[in-house]
């Protein structure tokens, strides 16, 4: 069974900054960790979305739900 945790404060957001890159840099290397020399993956639209933390047993895994509105995706290219 999973487990759902919105992300509230900026520890929060930090903390799963931070799943991100040991999940997409260091484990998968999806991403070049020498881009993220803070040890965080996150990206201009983070700021704009919604973010959740889900959990089964002891283990913790980033699920991210973008909620970028419109006027804020329209400016920028991906």
């Amino acid at each position: 069974m999973y487990t759902f945790r919105q992300a509230r404060t900026q520890a929060d957001y930090e903390a799963l900054y931070k799943l991100c890159y040991r999940a997409y840099c260091v484990e998968r290397k999806w991403l070049p960790a020498k881009n993220y020399s803070d040890q965080t993956e996150k990206d201009i639209y983070d700021r704009s979305s919604t973010i959740f933390s889900s959990r089964t047993g002891s283990m913790r895994f980033p699920f991210i739900i973008s909620s970028t509105p419109p006027s804020v995706a329209g400016k920028n290219e991906y």
